[in-house]
């Protein structure tokens, strides 16, 4: 069994959310539950004991209330388990989760891509979500690999170009296994670079201390690079 998700959740103090679970066999087939169990844990305290889920899907899902994390303070260390049964097994799944005061939101859409590349949507009239969307989980990724997390970015507008950069090499990348074209595969790959210059001199404000305001010294925080224990340092941040 497959769970496709590719980030931690985000959930946001305080706030009704509707958490999901999508399970699918290795062949992408979404698969629905019969019978289904949902807790929520903070480090090693219980927050919400194994109670039934709100809906067996698919995908699963488990209203967590507003007064469930109203009085908590922010953490890092939320676990969601899902007990979900399956054509007969009950299959385990995990997730971890943090708990925030504001959710990153990306800034891109596909008019900030066509100012770049104005013939993209004639290309594809329907757009780019998908590729927008994998740009910014992937940068999620890389950044809380490297100990910043999104959620905490006061300057969120930084991310901008390299959401953006990021996006159009997947979608040249896209068009080039598509149409075969060189002129794709070409683009796809300087706007990696881009990306790649725009994270390795990436800077912003960030809420270390979890505060939830902005620190009046003006010190900035910057991307953190890998820090290599052995060998020649690498030239790049990925």
């Amino acid at each position: 069994m497959i769970t496709p998700h590719s980030t931690p959740r985000v959930i946001e103090r305080g706030k009704t959310v509707a958490l999901t679970m999508s399970v699918t066999s290795d062949a992408g087939v979404a698969q629905t539950a019969t019978a289904g169990t949902f807790a929520l844990y903070d480090g090693s305290e219980e927050v919400v004991a194994p109670v039934a889920v709100s809906s067996l899907g698919p995908p699963a899902s488990y209203t967590l209330t507003a007064a469930t994390t109203t009085d908590r303070g922010l953490s890092d260390q939320l676990l969601e388990v899902w007990a979900l049964t399956i054509d007969g097994t009950v299959y385990d799944f995990t997730r971890t989760a943090y708990l925030v005061r504001h959710a990153y939101h990306s800034h891109v859409l596909d008019t900030d891509l066509v100012k770049l590349h104005a013939n993209l949507l004639t290309l594809r009239p329907a757009g780019y979500e998908s590729q927008r969307v994998d740009a910014r989980e992937q940068i999620e990724r890389d950044l809380i690999k490297r100990g910043r997390r999104t959620a905490l970015i006061f300057d969120s507008w930084a991310l901008y170009d390299a959401e953006r950069y990021l996006a159009l090499s997947l979608i040249f990348t896209d068009h080039a296994s598509s149409a075969g074209d060189g002129r794709y595969t070409d683009l796809a790959a300087q706007y990696r670079e881009r990306y790649e210059a725009e994270m390795a001199g990436l800077k912003f404000r960030y809420d270390s201390e979890e505060t939830g305001t902005v620190d009046h010294s003006g010190a900035e925080s910057g991307y953190v690079p890998v820090v290599m224990s052995a060998g020649l340092p690498r030239s790049r941040w990925l």
